[in-house]
C-alpha cells in the first residue's frame, strides 16, 4: 500500500487507480473510501455528474450518487448548489458577503458575490446612472445598463422624475419618457404629449424571424397632420447606446387603424428587435 490509503497496490492497479496517490481523482476522498465506503468512482471526481465533487458533496451532507442535489437552492438566492460550489459562496446563506445583494443577483450581473467594496458592493454603481446596486436590485433594474428600459432617460433620471425605469412609456401615450422630457411634456400624463416634431416609438418587438423576415401587425393612433411616414428600424444589440438601423421598409398612412407589414432580417442573423418611428 504505497500511498497508505488502505488499498494494496495490486488492487489499485486492478481498478486503474494510482498506487502512489491516495486520491486518484482529486475529489477529496481517498480511493479506499470511494471503493469501500461510499461506492463512488475513484477515477471520477464527480460520480453523479451534478457539477459538485464527491468529497465536497459529502462535506455538505449531500449524496454523491444523486444528481438531484446539484439543482437544489436551499437558500433561495437563485444559485443552485452546483452554482454555489463554482462561485465559492455559502449554499445556506442567500447573501454570502452580507452586502444586501443576493448572491444570484450579483452573479447574474457579473458582480462578485464575495466582494463588498467598489462596484461589487451595495453602494457600487457600475453603470454610472447614480442608482446604487442595492436600489437597482430593489427596483428590478439592470446595474450594468444605465437606461434599463432604453427610453432615453437613465435609471437615475427616472428615479428623480418618479417615472417607471422598467417601462419606456410610463403613461402609455405612445411617446417614450425621454421624448416627452425633451419636448417638455409630462411623461406621467397620458393627456400631455408632444404635438409635433417628435417621433413616437413602438414598444420593442423581439422576433425570431421565419424565412428571413417577420410579419408585423400594429395599430396607429393619434396622427398629427394629413399623413405620417412610418420607418421600421432594427437593433441587434439592445445595450445602452446601441444604434437603431433602418431595415428599408417605410409606410405612409393617412388615417388611424391597424396595419400589416412584412419586415426582412437585413443581416440574416435570426435576430430582429424592431421599433417603428414616425417621421
Amino acid at each position: 500500500d504505497s500511498d497508505g490509503d488502505g488499498l494494496t497496490d495490486d488492487v489499485k492497479l486492478a481498478v486503474g487507480t494510482n498506487p502512489v496517490r491516495w486520491d486518484s481523482d482529486f475529489d477529496g476522498l481517498s480511493d479506499e473510501a470511494e471503493l469501500v465506503t461510499y461506492l463512488t468512482d475513484p477515477l471520477n471526481p464527480d460520480t453523479d455528474g451534478d457539477g459538485m465533487p464527491d468529497g465536497w458533496e459529502l462535506a455538505q451532507g449531500f449524496n454523491p450518487l444523486s444528481p438531484a442535489d446539484g439543482a437544489l437552492d436551499p437558500d433561495h438566492d437563485e444559485l443552485s448548489n452546483s452554482d454555489e460550489y463554482r462561485q465559492g459562496t455559502d449554499r445556506n446563506d442567500a447573501d454570502s458577503d452580507d452586502d444586501g445583494l443576493l448572491d444570484g443577483w450579483e452573479v447574474r450581473y457579473a458582480l462578485n458575490p464575495l466582494g463588498t467594496s467598489g462596484v461589487d458592493g451595495a453602494s457600487g454603481d457600475p453603470d454610472g446612472d447614480t442608482v446604487p446596486n442595492l436600489q437597482e436590485q430593489q427596483l428590478g433594474t439592470n446595474p450594468r445598463v444605465a437606461d434599463t428600459d432604453l427610453d432615453g432617460l437613465d435609471d437615475g433620471q427616472e428615479v428623480t422624475l418618479t417615472t417607471d425605469p422598467l417601462d419606456w412609456d410610463t403613461d402609455d401615450d405612445g411617446y417614450s419618457d425621454g421624448t416627452e422630457v425633451a419636448a417638455g411634456t409630462d411623461p406621467k400624463s397620458v393627456l400631455d404629449h408632444p404635438l409635433s416634431g417628435f417621433s413616437a416609438q413602438t414598444r420593442f418587438i423581439d422576433i425570431q424571424p421565419a424565412s428571413g423576415g417577420a410579419t408585423v401587425v400594429y395599430t396607429a393612433t393619434d396622427l398629427v397632420g394629413s399623413l405620417v411616414t412610418l420607418d421600421f428600424q432594427e437593433n441587434d444589440d439592445l445595450t445602452n447606446g446601441a444604434a437603431w438601423t433602418p431595415v428599408g421598409v417605410q409606410r405612409t398612412i393617412t388615417a388611424a387603424g391597424t396595419y400589416t407589414n412584412v419586415v426582412p432580417d437585413p443581416d440574416a442573423d435570426g435576430i430582429l428587435n424592431l421599433r417603428i418611428e414616425s417621421k
